[in-house]
């Protein structure tokens, strides 16, 4: 698989060669979360834990400009690509009803373990039709640094829309690749990239 990219129709940079679904499975089953380094570790300070939950207040308060809370129930909250489960544990302490969706248990069993009832693993794609076959509807929807990871974004954010509340929020990061030094290193031929780090 080559690491060769290009600019899509909507304007960011994607692999030609995307892995496909069986490689991207087993990556998630046997590596995500499971090796310590990059952005995630085995532990954590008290201080990341608390730059964490920050983070997500951030995202919330960004959010709150946009959504209509229901009075008459719990708001709902989704977060696709759950990782560790910083996000889902935040929104259970606020008293949401929260399903996250994942790859891997392992990220949420080794961090917040008292998710994990609220998490299903699997495929992402095949989680998301389920929620929608049984109807479910969220009142904000979270993708955080996971966009850049599906082989068809455009897709995702499409099926994402179904799963949303008309008064609704989706809360959208990805990193900021490719930015003007990473073009010019692209020209030159010096930048390399993970072929997993960035399916998009």
């Amino acid at each position: 698989m080559t690491t060769e990219v290009r600019k899509s129709e909507y304007g960011y940079f994607e692999l030609i060669e995307k892995p496909t679904p069986d490689v991207l499975k087993a990556y998630y089953a046997e590596k995500y979360y499971q090796d310590a380094g990059g952005s995630y570790e085995a532990s954590y300070s008290d201080a990341e834990k608390s730059y964490f939950k920050n983070k997500i207040a951030q995202k919330l308060l960004a959010a709150s400009r946009f959504i209509s809370l229901p009075t008459d129930r719990p708001p709902r909250f989704l977060d696709v690509g759950a990782g560790e489960g910083w996000a889902l544990a935040y929104f259970q302490d606020l008293h949401w009803e929260c399903v996250g969706i994942d790859y891997s248990s392992f990220g949420c069993a080794s961090q917040n373990p008292a998710v994990l009832e609220r998490l299903v693993a699997g495929d992402i794609y095949d989680s998301l039709r389920d929620l929608l076959a049984a109807g479910q509807r969220f009142d904000l929807i979270l993708l955080d640094n996971v966009l850049e990871h599906v082989p068809d974004p455009a897709g995702l954010l499409v099926e994402l829309k179904d799963l949303l509340e008309l008064q609704g929020a989706l809360i959208v990061e990805v990193p900021n690749d490719f930015s003007v030094l990473q073009e010019h290193l692209l020209a030159k031929g010096t930048y390399r990239q993970s072929i997993l780090g960035c399916v998009a």
